[in-house]
């Protein structure tokens, strides 16, 4: 059996078929500015791993989370911060 030819190859086949996004890049909104980071940007509530920040300007930032998971907490802490994540069009769960 021969590996996929670039990075992610066998995850879009995947998702192509089955139909089935666990992960997106979603927008933060932040109701308290955080000052300290997550360590590794990692963003962790009540124990539970939602995802990855990819960056933030002011109020608002962007990250990559489990969907499903994400939208079940609506708001949690983000390093010394506290984010909502507002569901997009292009979510659809």
């Amino acid at each position: 059996m021969e590996l996929g030819c670039y990075i992610g190859q066998e995850l879009t086949a995947r998702t192509h078929h089955t139909g089935v996004v666990r992960k997106r890049l979603m927008p933060l909104y932040f109701s308290k500015i955080p000052t300290k980071l997550p360590t590794d940007n990692v963003i962790l509530h009540e124990n539970v791993n939602l995802g990855r920040l990819r960056g933030i300007e002011g109020n608002v930032g962007l990250a990559l989370l489990r969907i499903s998971k994400a939208l079940n907490f609506g708001e949690f802490c983000v390093g010394n911060g506290v984010a909502k994540v507002k569901k997009t069009q292009l979510v659809a769960h």
